[in-house]
Formats: C-alpha cells, sequence, structure tokens
C-alpha cells in the first residue's frame, strides 16, 4: 500500500461476483487502479465463499461515498467492507497496513452489506471497522487507531509450551507493559546507559532536546500505538519514551565497542537485558529511537548500522554481510523485534515459494521426518543466503537436494521462536511460523537432529539431540500457520515420492519377472516391462515437475 501523505482510508472490499465491471469507473475516479491481493489473511469468514479480494486506497472523503454508491448502484454481491485509518506518513512509503482479526459481529455478515457500524480492538491491538456509508466511517472514533505495539495473544499465551518465562522480561522493562514491575526498572543504571548516547558534555542542553522530543513525539501519536494504557499520564509517558530509548540506543553502542563492563555490569545481567530487547510485550516504537537520533544530531546511518550489526549479534542464523537496510524495501521497521523478524526473512534469490492457505482436506505430507527422506535419496544442504525465504528442493532424476539454512540451536532459541511466532501471528505473514512447522515435521526425534547436524544446518549447543527434538516437537504442537509459505515445497517433496514409489514398483517387477521367467518369451516380457518401466518413469517425472 502506497501512502502519499495525509490520511488514507483502505477499503477491503470482500465480493462474490460483478466486480470487473466497476473496476474502470473506480480507476477513472480516485485515479488509481485497485491493486488484487492473494487470499489467505487473516479473516474468520469463509474465504472460500470470496472470488476475489480488493484493497483502494482513497484520501478523499467524496471519493469514499462515491465509490460507495457505485456498488450501492451495481449488481454487486457485497461480502464485507472494511475501513481502517491511516496516520499521515512522512514521505512515500510501502507498508503492509491489513488488519489481521475480525471485530465482533462481522462473522456472518457474508453476501450482505453490514447494517451497522460496530468496531472494536481485540487483544492483539486491531482495529477492524465493517462500515457501509461515509457517514458511518466518519463517524468512529479516531483515537482507535491501528496498534503496532503487541501484546502477546492470548491463543499462544494459554500454551503451556509458550510460557511466561519466554515472553515476559527478566532484567529490564522497555515500554509501558512492563513498567509497574518495579525490579526491572533499574533507572539509575538506565540513565548511566542513555549517557553513552546522549553524553553529560551536553546537559545544558538537555532541557531544549527533551522540549523537542515530547513536541515530536506527541505529533506522531506513539502514545496511541500501545494498547491499554490509559493509566500513564502524558508526561510519564514521553518521560519513559525518552529514557528508555536512550538506554536502548546508548546500550547497543556499548556492547558493540565493548564498553558494557566499564558500566559495572555482570554478564548474567548484560546477556539477560539483550534477550529482554527482544521480547514482544518489551518493544519500543523504531520511530522513537530515529527521532532521538535526529534531534541528538547523530550520524542516522551511522545508528542503522550498528541496529543491523545488533541484530546480527542476537540472532540464531548465519545472516549474510549485507545491509539491513536493502532488506527492508525502503519501509521502516515498527521495533527492533520486527527489524530481526525482516533480516531473517530476507530477499529470496531464487523464485520466491508458493504460498497457499492450509486445507487440510486437499493436502497429505507422505514424508514424516529427515531420515525418511534421506532413506529416498534427498540429501541436505545449508542454504547460501541464510534467509528463510530461500528454502528450496531440486530434484535430479532418482535424488532430490533440500536446502535449508542454517540455524544455531541453544539457550535463547526458545525464546527467539516464541516472540517471532507471536509477533508475525498480528501480522499477515507466516514466513517464520510456517518454517518452524517445517522443521517441527523434518524432526521426529533425535536421529533427525543429528542428521540435519551432519548436513551442517543445524548447529547444536543444547546438551543433546533429545532435546533440540523437544524444543521443535513441543512449539510444534500449538503451530498452525493460517497460510503454509512451504506447502508448494512440500508439494514437490510428495511429487518425488510419487515417483520413487512408482519407479520402485516398477523394479520390483522387473525383478519378478526376471527371476521367475528363464525361456526366451520371457526375455521379450522383460524388454517390454523395461520399456513400460522407462516410460511410466519419464511421465511421472515431467508431470510432478514440468519444465516450466
Amino acid at each position: 500500500m502506497h501512502i502519499l501523505g495525509g490520511k488514507t482510508r483502505s477499503l477491503t472490499l470482500c465480493y462474490t461476483s460483478g466486480f470487473d465491471e466497476l473496476i474502470s469507473k473506480i480507476h477513472d475516479r480516485i485515479g488509481t487502479k485497485p491493486n488484487e491481493a492473494r487470499i489467505g489473511v487473516k479473516f474468520h469468514v469463509p474465504m472460500e465463499s470470496f472470488q476475489k479480494l480488493i484493497f483502494i486506497d482513497i484520501e478523499d472523503g467524496e471519493d469514499l461515498q462515491a465509490v460507495l454508491n457505485m456498488f450501492k448502484n451495481s449488481s454487486i454481491s457485497l461480502g464485507m467492507l472494511y475501513v481502517t485509518e491511516l496516520k499521515p506518513i512522512e514521505g512515500a512509503q510501502s507498508i503492509s497496513a491489513l488488519p489481521s482479526r475480525t471485530a465482533q459481529g462481522t462473522k456472518d455478515v457474508v453476501g450482505k452489506e453490514p447494517s451497522q457500524t460496530n468496531y472494536s480492538v481485540d487483544g492483539g491491538g486491531d482495529l477492524h471497522i465493517p462500515i457501509s456509508t461515509a457517514e458511518e466511517y466518519e463517524a468512529f472514533d479516531r483515537s482507535q487507531v491501528l496498534k503496532q505495539m503487541h501484546k502477546f495473544p492470548s491463543r499462544l499465551r494459554d500454551s503451556k509450551y509458550f510460557s511466561e518465562n519466554h515472553r515476559k522480561p527478566s532484567a529490564v522493562s522497555i515500554g509501558p507493559y512492563h513498567s509497574t514491575n518495579h525490579s526491572l526498572q533499574h533507572l539509575e543504571l538506565k540513565h548511566r546507559i542513555a549517557e553513552e548516547f546522549y553524553p553529560k558534555e551536553k546537559g545544558d542542553k538537555l532541557p531544549e532536546f527533551l522540549s523537542s522530543f515530547v513536541t515530536t513525539i506527541k505529533e506522531r501519536n506513539v502514545e496511541q500505538e500501545y494498547i491499554g494504557i490509559e493509566h500513564l499520564d502524558n508526561e510519564t509517558f514521553t518521560e519513559m519514551m525518552f529514557w528508555d530509548g536512550c538506554f536502548i540506543l546508548g546500550f547497543i553502542k556499548c556492547i558493540l565497542t565493548r564498553r558494557v563492563k566499564k558500566l559495572g555490569m555482570k554478564n548474567d545481567l548484560i546477556k539477560s537485558m539483550q534477550k529482554d530487547l527482544f521480547l514482544l510485550e518489551n518493544q519500543l516504537p523504531y520511530k522513537v529511537l530515529q527521532v532521538l537520533i535526529k534531534l541528538a544530531g547523530a550520524n542516522e546511518g551511522f545508528y542503522e548500522d550498528m541496529l543491523w550489526k545488533f541484530i546480527k549479534q542476537n540472532n540464531n542464523f548465519l545472516l549474510p554481510q549485507t545491509k539491513y537496510r536493502s532488506l527492508l524495501d525502503g519501509a521502516k521497521p515498527s521495533h527492533l523485534l520486527e527489524l530481526q523478524l525482516r533480516t531473517l526473512i530476507g530477499k529470496p534469490s531464487g523464485q520466491k515459494p508458493v504460498s497457499r492457505p492450509r486445507d487440510r482436506r486437499d493436502y497429505i505430507c507422505l514424508f514424516r521426518c529427515v531420515k525418511e527422506l534421506k532413506g529416498a535419496g534427498i540429501k541436505f544442504m545449508p542454504n547460501q543466503t541464510g534467509f528463510i525465504k530461500d528454502i528450496s528442493f531440486c530434484p535430479y532424476g532418482i535424488y532430490g537436494t533440500l536446502t535449508i539454512p542454517r540455524m544455531i540451536i541453544n539457550k535463547a532459541t526458545r525464546q527467539m521462536i516464541v516472540n517471532l511466532i507471536a509477533y508475525e501471528g498480528e501480522q499477515n505473514e507466516s514466513w517464520f511460523t510456517s518454517y518452524i512447522y517445517f522443521l517441527d515435521l523434518l524432526i521426529d526425534d533425535a536421529g533427525d537432529v543429528k542428521e540435519l547436524r551432519t548436513a551442517g544446518i543445524l548447529d547444536c549447543c543444547l546438551s543433546s539431540d533429545e532435546e533440540v527434538a523437544k524444543l521443535f516437537n513441543e512449539i510444534g504442537t500449538d503451530l498452525e500457520p493460517d497460510t503454509d509459505t512451504y506447502s508448494g515445497i512440500k508439494e514437490q517433496i510428495n511429487g518425488y515420492f510419487i515417483f520413487r514409489r512408482k519407479l520402485s514398483a516398477v523394479v520390483w517387477l522387473v525383478e519378478g519377472i526376471h527371476s521367475h521367467f528363464k525361456d526366451s518369451w520371457a526375455i521379450f516380457a522383460l524388454v517390454g516391462v523395461y520399456i513400460v518401466a522407462f516410460l511410466t518413469a519419464v511421465q511421472t517425472y515431467f508431470t510432478v515437475f514440468p519444465r516450466n
């Protein structure tokens, strides 16, 4: 979605028929062609009843009413209409702004227009407004903007494998969600570390700096990005944003310049604070860091590169030597956790895997684990990019190669996985969730972990392979991606299995004939069977793996 400045209304139209005739009229009215998007986003409605999903960006209220009137005067069978107001963004940027959950009261409106405005903010902080007129749009409460600073979703919070220890900070509180836990404040230490970003020498300019910060934070509506913080007054919230932001920038700078120990911090506290900065409920808006860097007159490029190095130092993947800015398509992340996710997903060097909504009725995996794949002639290799988008399966004859990014498994791995899955669950993507789901499919026991270690895909720092297998099996228990990003890869492997089975059946038949028949007629039969075997194998191979 492209934001061109000002307030933008994003219409999400789910319909069943007759829309194509209106595309040109809408294009003439609003001056931009609606963008088609893939079906498979997180609507709690039967998506199979819709033919397409259309997104339209409208900035003018009169245009909004005009488009609604076009639908009213047409033969469209309108499923649902969502209108979401986005905050102004400086400059043209490409962002993803589709809410991820349906508001109460919209589940049963398929095939008819909603009769009333019924909007709400769910546990993840997403705002959905089913609406049918511009007047209803203008009437909704503008204080309920789309939230960016999410809380841990209840569906995962209730799982025994996504425990409280992996979602709550253990050393330092960032932002308002855990600010009432006084054992996590470390105010004196925070101030000392913050001075590594904004030194004492500039103390005489601090009032002016803080005043400019307060003004900018209010203009950017940072407070409205959090959920349920009405108990905090503006002054308390702004002061929290200031010191927490300076602390993050100062702490990261100290980590990378190896100055942390000079502040009297022990290794255990340093490691715990590093981990706490990547918890979903312990995030600070990235825009706050940007404001601080800009107002302090610091080199923005230097700090962006510094953040990238910090991300690389605190993840479980061997990321390539590249600038993180090239991975974001010019868009800024919401916070450090999203920056970590984006750098793990990366940009694929090859063809993007096919992504399809999961459907258990139509999809059955023919393989169960790494050992079974290896027995079928598939070998495993680490990919070259380190990105989880670059998983691929390449068949060649009766063998195949599955390439997967290398991953380090240590004591911090579970926390990283849990929080990335929780955050991605509030977005419209499922790359990381599908990746962990895929690993859970491959890893059945310690033997599978050993095979992946031998192939150089897993670098295990835990006490045993059994512990690694248990980690993935437990997390996979409550993992169900709405869209399985790697379903295309799994279908390729399924096709390879079908090919191997047919080939094995023909070989078995040939061996049987050769063993039981010794006369001249058997020779002709044997030749015929070989020909049939060859043609069957060729036909199966090119059916499963077409040249295009």
